[in-house]
């Protein structure tokens, strides 16, 4: 579950990160959009890293990162919705920035409590299996977003000699730059209502102490 959480996470961020320069240039037709679009995601992203902490002691991780993904994904979708209204268009991205920011802050963490589980369930110390995990869901979302990018490039047509890209270009722009995400960090905030580890945590960690002192 949170394997593929992640794997969404960079997935996301190779659309939104390739893609801001295709939607400002061909979709809004003002390459000069880039700048103020991109720092305002960028800065709001890492703004809210310094605050996460205090939503996770009052809220729990899960909490967070769920309510992180919706709001990054409300942004996603609204964006697609305001056409090239500068101030809308800004507003849309910090709410990216604090829901991606959010969620990306919480994972590292709820990943570190599935091992203990693990642990705690069968009797294993997965050593390094965090690493490994977060390492290959990064490469695999990294990667296979740049694959699907230029697939879906490819079939709306876009053809990078033109100054002005045909309609199908720029309806698969915006796809991959709004609504692609928007729906798979959708869908992850629904897959992840399902993790129940905050409460059993520190039952956990107890026992799992216990166990060493023995």
């Amino acid at each position: 579950m949170m394997i593929f959480a992640m794997f969404v996470i960079f997935f996301t961020i190779v659309m939104y990160s390739a893609g801001a320069i295709f939607y400002c240039s061909d979709v809004l037709g003002d390459y000069s959009l880039y700048t103020p679009i991109s720092n305002s995601f960028s800065i709001a992203q890492f703004g809210i890293m310094f605050v996460t902490p205090f939503f996770m002691m009052k809220f729990g991780k899960q909490k967070t990162y769920v309510v992180g993904l919706m709001a990054s994904a409300i942004g996603f979708a609204a964006a697609g919705l305001v056409g090239a209204n500068l101030v809308l268009l800004m507003i849309c991205n910090v709410l990216k920035g604090i829901g991606i920011g959010a969620a990306g802050g919480m994972a590292f963490g709820m990943v570190a409590d599935t091992l203990d589980y693990g642990e705690w369930k069968d009797g294993i110390k997965p050593i390094g299996m965090g690493n490994a995990a977060i390492s290959a869901a990064q490469k695999l979302g990294l990667g296979i977003g740049q694959v699907v990018l230029g697939a879906i490039l490819s079939i709306g047509g876009y053809d990078g000699s033109l100054a002005v890209q045909s309609d199908s270009a720029k309806i698969a722009i915006s796809f991959f730059y709004n609504w692609l995400p928007a729906i798979l960090v959708g869908i992850t905030a629904i897959i992840m209502l399902a993790y129940k580890l905050d409460k059993e945590m520190p039952r956990i960690h107890e026992e799992l102490e216990q166990r060493k002192n023995k």
